[in-house]
């Protein structure tokens, strides 16, 4: 559906000679990406309306997000299976964080917080055939991936010292969300590689 939005838009803008035609893929691509981050962004603001943790589910997909970006973690195989696979996700972490945030024991939270972002040191950035990385990209993105994790431990460690316990809890939603994705893709890429 998201893709042939974006691939329509960026026909129009061809059609009407405001970007050229060898661009127009590029363009889709794009808008693609804008719009699915629009509707990931609306469906986790929409439940953390319904949960009543609008700004936990919002730092909780920024968090989630940039993470992501450069981590990785397993594709969906069809659009369809995406949105629904990510909206499923989204309604666990965000339940999760209204939940689950007033059982967080100091060094439960602390532990959690170590080991997700251990996990994501050590096997960040996937790999995929859906996103090969040479060796210059994989240095990169593993670099970016350790700041961007590390800077969303931070926050969310000083967030929890602050008393700002689900503000805190959804840095690690993010983090053990991420972690699945990750860990998951790594497992399924292996088992396809053999």
């Amino acid at each position: 559906m998201i893709e042939n939005v974006a691939s329509k838009i960026a026909q129009h803008l061809c059609e009407t000679n405001v970007i050229e035609k060898e661009n127009e893929e590029l363009y889709a691509y794009g808008f693609f990406m804008l719009l699915s981050r629009l509707l990931f962004f609306s469906i986790a603001t929409a439940f953390g309306l319904v949960f009543g943790v609008v700004i936990e589910s919002i730092l909780f997909f920024v968090f989630f997000f940039f993470i992501r970006e450069f981590a990785g973690g397993i594709h969906a195989s069809t659009e369809l299976k995406c949105t629904l696979c990510t909206t499923l996700s989204f309604f666990l972490c965000i339940a999760g964080i209204r939940y689950l945030s007033q059982y967080f024991t100091d060094y439960f939270f602390y532990c959690l917080l170590f080991i997700f972002v251990l996990l994501i040191l050590i096997f960040a950035p996937l790999d995929s055939p859906e996103k090969p990385l040479d060796d210059k990209e994989k240095k990169r993105f593993k670099r970016i991936a350790s700041i961007t994790t590390m800077a969303v431990a931070l926050i969310s460690g000083v967030l929890y010292c602050l008393n700002l316990e689900r503000f805190a809890v959804s840095g690690i939603f993010a983090l053990a969300l991420s972690n699945v994705l990750l860990i998951s893709g790594k497992i399924k890429y292996a088992f396809t590689n053999r």
